[in-house]
């Protein structure tokens, strides 16, 4: 199959940004340069201008989409079919701290690396909307009895910084390397204490 040119040039974008992602996930925002991230695509340096107007630009594409894509994830994991409330959090939590330990470099890129001004107004529209949706969650367990009403999108963000202050940033691994397992359970039980609700055995 032929392709267009505007086939050609989103491919080519597509692949800039597969190739920056890439570069951010093993070396974080800072080693994502515009030569770095053209030599991963195979284009030469000034091609990436053809398809973002700076660096700025193409790192604020890159974690919007890579944040974007996480909480997808976690929304569909808090989503399944037959879990209670308490278990739609405790899915939320887990799979949270289980995809930032398991990929460090990348959650401290997309949640705590300082960046310019254009990316981290990025980073903070998604990390919003994951917590207003986070906050939808603990309003649906409330509405069903599972956890008294509160102000849902203060919990979610107490909910959220406990999560990320475990896993990404200085304070992740005080007392040695983090084992997923125990980070988990100790966040679970801090997330049913913000909503009120005894953790289940």
């Amino acid at each position: 199959m032929i392709m267009d040119r505007e086939e050609r040039r989103a491919a080519a974008r597509e692949g800039i940004l597969a190739a920056a992602h890439r570069q951010v996930a093993e070396g974080g925002c800072a080693s994502a340069s515009v030569v770095a991230v053209a030599a991963r695509a195979g284009v030469a340096a000034g091609s990436l201008y053809r398809h973002f107007d700076s660096r700025a630009e193409l790192l604020a594409v890159v974690l919007g989409d890579a944040l974007r894509a996480e909480h997808a994830l976690l929304a569909r994991e808090a989503a399944r079919d037959a879990l209670t409330p308490p278990e739609r959090l405790e899915a939320w939590v887990r799979t949270a701290v289980a995809r930032r330990l398991a990929a460090p470099t990348l959650a401290h890129a997309l949640l705590a690396e300082p960046v310019d001004e254009e990316v981290e107004r990025a980073r903070r529209r998604e990390v919003l909307a994951a917590t207003t949706a986070l906050a939808e969650l603990l309003a649906a367990g409330a509405a069903s009895g599972a956890w008294p009403a509160a102000d849902h999108l203060l919990q979610a963000v107490a909910i959220s910084g406990a999560v990320q202050a475990a896993t990404v940033g200085p304070l992740a691994g005080v007392g040695g390397v983090p084992d997923p397992e125990a980070v988990a359970a100790k966040l679970v039980a801090v997330a049913a204490g913000a909503v009120g609700v005894a953790r289940r055995p």
